[in-house]
């Protein structure tokens, strides 16, 4: 998970205590675990809120931080490294927009949006449009 984006997780039975299981989650300082907790009613739970199944526990932290010190959601890991290739320039509208030019390979972090995804050249990071790019094939 060292080299995935911020919010790329995996959920794994935990080592320490088989038939539990444990959630990694990439933070900005490394990554964190923690222990998948469940009631007597078996209820999963990292903090307060309860669920039926990992699947609802994983679904809510994709809009709530799974972390009390830092915010960090979760976002599905991209297959690989998907990188991309710009078929025209983009200017961004808005903040948090990533400016490129015709030719810029792009490393897309995130595709959950069907016409705009986050990518990255270098250090800089934001949105563009989907539309703007093609496969990359070095």
């Amino acid at each position: 998970l060292l080299n995935k984006h911020e919010g790329a997780f995996l959920i794994r039975v935990s080592e320490s205590s088989p038939g539990d299981f444990s959630l990694s989650v990439k933070c900005s300082d490394g990554v964190q675990h923690f222990k998948v907790l469940r009631d007597a009613q078996g209820k999963f739970f990292l903090w307060v809120v309860k669920f039926n199944s990992l699947n609802e526990l994983v679904e809510y932290h994709r809009t709530a931080s799974v972390s009390r010190s830092q915010d960090v959601k979760l976002r599905d890991m991209v297959p690989e490294e998907c990188l991309v290739q710009a078929l025209y320039d983009f200017t961004p509208q808005e903040p948090g927009e990533l400016e490129f030019r015709r030719g810029d390979v792009i490393t897309v972090t995130d595709r959950t949006d069907q016409h705009w995804w986050h990518g990255e050249i270098g250090t800089r990071k934001g949105l563009f449009p989907a539309t703007y790019v093609t496969p990359y094939h070095s």
